[in-house]
């Protein structure tokens, strides 16, 4: 069972915001706090940066702080240097590690993301899937098909909505600029679970929007999550009283074991109206499959699901002991009609009412298909599809036919050939005599044919089979 269990299953249910900090973006080449700080001091002015003393107040990596004094120092061409001297530090490699953004992109799951750096990584990522709100005034008319990013803190299309000195985030929090967008997270962080990544909590703007939200709710808040690699006991006791529960584990870790949860998950969650038919077709799509779902009234939905590009599909179970052997043996004594060759083939039966199978799954690319309506697994030997050539010179029969081969291991090989009149089935198996096999010939007649004349050619070959097959050569040609 996987550790992050709790915030899987709140994540099933489209019950999480994600919230995304300069962290996340690390892997992909962004700089961190102490990169940008250290952008900032070397914009300072020639005289600051040649006296130790002066540099002794510019120390230390508190953005917000070093900020503001940097704004101090230059006057009214503060600000606008300020950005000039940290836009660099987030200009985009093109060979730039976007697995974690691109593996987040998958899970549609999250339809609201909340970040505060100034990258354009989600944006890059998501492409025209997105739809990004920076301003107020970006609210209007949302779409309902494309997953919202909220930038309250800006980026550099526009510098004037950067939010990074001290004043600024005073009045991001005061509600003086960008309310909507201040607001938007408030609402968030009272009806559904944050998921903080790539944060340290340091920022002080989030432990006052926790408490404040716990205030106004009288203590009585949702339980909210971080993930976040190595943090020693002393740090994760500080989220206590805000009510965040602290995972370990990087995002790389996060997302891949969600994505396996989610997959296995998925069919059901949406079959039982705990995840809306919206977010599961997009989760089928990423994994290369096509999702029809009938929305009932009542009851559970109707799913079906088709392989896209091609289906890998794969069928885990238990057997029994006794039935078990018999798989082993290949002790398949049942003739069943295979539904992919239509002949009858050797099988076994496992039926569920017995006991004979147990902890079933089937994967279609991946996502596991509801599995718990299956009363019976019938096993054949797989099968594969050819042409082969009969000649027989003495009667002038020379034809191509379509066959079907399957092997029962270390029991015998079979050609079940299939013309218009009868359907042959050349058995072979190894004689208890070494180097020597036996061949059975048997023919089974339909019960209408094409007409006289091909009736008439199509007979040589069992004439020539009762004759003892002196003259015939059988060549078993794939041409499919």
């Amino acid at each position: 069972m996987s550790d992050f269990k709790e915030i899987f299953d709140l994540i099933r249910r489209e019950r999480v915001v994600l919230v995304i900090g300069a962290g996340f973006s690390l892997k992909a080449g962004m700089p961190s706090c102490s990169k940008v700080c250290d952008a900032i001091r070397s914009a300072l002015p020639e005289e600051i940066k040649n006296s130790a003393e002066d540099m002794r107040d510019f120390a230390g990596n508190d953005l917000q702080q070093l900020s503001n004094d940097f704004i101090d120092i230059w006057g009214q061409t503060g600000r606008d240097r300020l950005i000039e001297s940290i836009k660099p530090l987030f200009e985009i490699s093109p060979d730039a590690n976007l697995s974690d953004h691109e593996a987040l992109k998958k899970i549609p799951h999250f339809s609201k993301i909340h970040t505060t750096n100034y990258d354009t990584l989600l944006e890059n990522t998501y492409k025209e899937n997105c739809y990004v709100i920076k301003q107020d005034k970006d609210f209007k008319d949302l779409p309902e098909d494309k997953v919202i990013i909220l930038k309250p803190h800006g980026d550099f299309d526009n510098p004037d909505s950067i939010i990074i000195s001290r004043s600024d985030y005073d009045g991001w929090f005061k509600g003086d600029r960008l309310e909507m967008l201040w607001q938007e997270l408030e609402r968030d962080a009272v009806s559904k679970s944050l998921l903080f990544m790539g944060y340290s909590f340091s920022d002080t703007n989030f432990q006052d929007l926790l408490k404040r939200i716990k205030k106004k709710l009288n203590g009585s808040t949702n339980q909210h999550y971080l993930v976040a690699p190595n943090w020693q006991p002393s740090k994760v006791r500080k989220l206590e009283p805000y009510r965040i529960k602290y995972y370990s584990g990087t995002g790389e870790i996060f997302f891949r074991e969600l994505t396996e949860y989610l997959k296995k998950h998925i069919i059901r969650d949406c079959a039982k109206k705990i995840t809306s038919p919206r977010t599961c077709e997009k989760f089928n799509k990423w994994h290369d499959n096509a999702t029809e779902i009938t929305i009932r009234p009542d009851g559970d939905n109707i799913i079906r699901v088709h392989a896209l590009n091609g289906a890998h599909e794969q069928m885990k179970f238990t057997v029994k002991e006794d039935k078990a052997k018999l798989i082993n043996d290949c002790n398949l004594t049942e003739l069943v009609k295979s539904p992919f060759t239509g002949i009858y083939m050797p099988t076994i039966t496992l039926d569920a009412k017995n006991g004979d199978f147990q902890n079933c799954s089937f994967t279609l690319n991946g996502i596991e298909l509801s599995v718990s309506e299956i009363a019976k697994i019938q096993i054949q030997p797989c099968s594969t599809e050819g042409i082969c050539q009969i000649k027989i010179p003495g009667v002038h029969f020379n034809e191509k036919f379509k066959y079907i081969f399957y092997a029962i291991h270390n029991k015998s090989v079979v050609h079940c050939i299939e013309t218009e009149l009868y359907m042959l089935k050349i058995e072979t198996t190894l004689s208890e005599e070494p180097n020597l096999f036996n061949s059975t010939f048997s023919f089974e007649f339909k019960e209408t044919f094409p007409s006289l004349g091909r009736a008439k050619i199509l007979m040589k070959l069992p004439i020539a089979v009762q004759s003892g097959l002196r003259g015939c050569f059988i060549t078993i040609v794939n041409l499919l």
